[in-house]
């Protein structure tokens, strides 16, 4: 946001220091907007269907090993932490895997690789936020399918990486509103 001169000097009375940037800065900002639909009915739906039992680990090349090669559900958010404001983040996107181990890793060649990726949007999603991603993961039992689950959870949550089918009402909404 442009300050006028007598803005930016109010605001230095108080004691708020204006952050200057220049295009280019400007430019990467704009490249990190997303939009969201927050819904908190569609959120409330989620836990009476499954009892997920989540785990949580930075999105790190030394992390794997905390994954183990269980079927399960995942998602990875953007975490602040650490910056002088409370604990908070977003879920950008959900999946499923058949062992989630090997699905940990097949994200960092798709990082590694984002110009040739399929999934080039995931690969920005993982390089954008690179020090704030946590790749988030319940394992599943096997009677319950896993892809039953995503589902209920890209529906709930509308996670804005995400580039499959939303249901119902809901899902109308949101293409309308991310075109």
């Amino acid at each position: 946001m442009a300050y006028s001169i007598h803005e930016e000097a109010a605001l230095r009375e108080r004691g708020i220091e204006v952050l200057k940037t220049g295009m280019a800065e400007q430019d990467t900002a704009k490249a990190h907007i997303q939009r969201f639909l927050l819904y908190p009915p569609m959120w409330e739906q989620i836990p009476l269907l499954h009892d997920l039992q989540w785990h949580s680990v930075k999105f790190l090349q030394e992390n794997k090993s905390a994954v183990e090669s269980k079927r399960g559900v995942y998602t990875f958010s953007v975490q602040m932490e650490g910056h002088m404001v409370p604990p908070s983040g977003y879920v950008m996107y959900v999946g499923k895997a058949s062992n989630l181990r090997r699905r940990y890793n097949e994200y960092f060649r798709e990082k590694e690789y984002k110009y040739d990726s399929h999934r080039y949007h995931i690969a920005c999603l993982l390089s954008r936020w690179v020090n704030y991603i946590y790749f988030n993961f319940s394992y599943i039992k096997d009677e319950t399918s896993e892809a039953d689950i995503e589902k209920v959870l890209i529906n709930g949550m509308q996670p804005p990486f995400n580039r499959s089918s939303f249901e119902g009402i809901l899902g109308i909404s949101r293409r309308e509103a991310f075109q």
